[in-house]
């Protein structure tokens, strides 16, 4: 199944993205709007995403909900459901196990460079709620910080990108090696609407 995750994730970024490139070379701001300077940057905006942390293994999605901005700061929070591959204790074939994140962070934004895209970097806290049939703990604290892009589809519509890293620091404790999940890269892309 990593094939198979790996396959999925990496062909559709390069699709998603080359489709809203396309379809925002051709949109047109409202009149006298652009990204920057638009009344998005003013109103509250939901999101919904997917989510990888860690390469391809951990694929997930999620929703978010952004503040308005005052002076260039916003707020953000994100929750997740995502899947990590694994073989369980005393079990012979792979299977997913889901977890769930929440972030919280401080989003600051905004430097254009273009009147269609924006870029914005975003860092907080992240609580981890493990799965229960490879980890003894209940839920785990720890801290995200990644860039991002957006670019403008429409006046309220954005694609965006994200890249980071997240430290969760969740160990598949019930298994032999112990390894790590929710740690390492973390990567999302979506779109978002500013309502």
């Amino acid at each position: 199944m990593k094939i198979i995750n790996r396959v999925i994730f990496n062909s559709l970024f390069p699709v998603l993205l080359y489709l809203v490139a396309n379809t925002s070379l051709k949109a047109q701001p409202a009149e006298g709007e652009t990204g920057r300077d638009s009344l998005s940057y003013k109103r509250v905006s939901v999101g919904v995403n997917l989510l990888d942390y860690y390469g391809g293994d951990m694929l997930g999605m999620g929703g978010s909900i952004t503040s308005p901005f005052w002076d260039g700061f916003a707020l953000r929070a994100t929750g997740g459901i995502h899947s990590v591959e694994t073989i369980l204790p005393g079990g012979t074939n792979t299977t997913f196990c889901p977890f769930y994140s929440i972030q919280l962070g401080l989003v600051m934004r905004h430097f254009a460079i273009s009147p269609k895209v924006a870029c914005y970097v975003e860092a907080g806290a992240v609580v981890i709620f493990p799965n229960s049939n490879i980890t003894t703990k209940s839920n785990t604290e720890g801290e995200y910080i990644l860039i991002g892009e957006e670019i403008y589809v429409t006046h309220n519509k954005t694609f965006f990108l994200e890249a980071g890293g997240v430290n969760g620091q969740v160990r598949e404790d019930k298994l032999p090696s112990e390894p790590y999940y929710a740690a390492g890269l973390l990567i999302s892309t979506g779109l978002r609407i500013h309502l």
